[in-house]
């Protein structure tokens, strides 16, 4: 069985509406103030993590510069093992080829 949560959305203005009805004034507005101030600290201190545009957008440089490295030491990388493993591979078929032929 599925159940879907509705998410009911209360301003402050309703919440304290509701709850002067059964509180009365005074401790409505404490405590409408009170969850105000708390969601206001909590977005603030939350707000830290965030990440903006800007953010995102250095982030997205910086990978494109270190996709130009990988490629880079990856041409490297193969221009290396042909100077190093070329002469060796060659040395080994010349070797071959003179043990059998004799």
């Amino acid at each position: 069985m599925c159940y879907i949560q509705i998410m009911i959305a209360l301003t402050s203005v309703d919440l304290f509406n509701i709850l002067r009805q059964k509180i009365g004034e005074a401790d409505a507005k404490a405590v409408t103030e009170y969850i105000d101030i708390q969601v206001v600290d909590k977005f603030e201190s939350e707000r830290k993590i965030l990440a903006t545009k800007d953010d995102i957008s250095l982030v997205k440089l910086e990978i494109s510069k270190l996709d130009v490295k990988i490629s880079e030491t990856k041409a490297d990388l193969l221009k290396w093992m042909i100077v190093l493993f070329a002469p060796f591979y060659i040395g080994m078929i010349i070797f071959l080829v003179k043990a059998f032929i004799k």
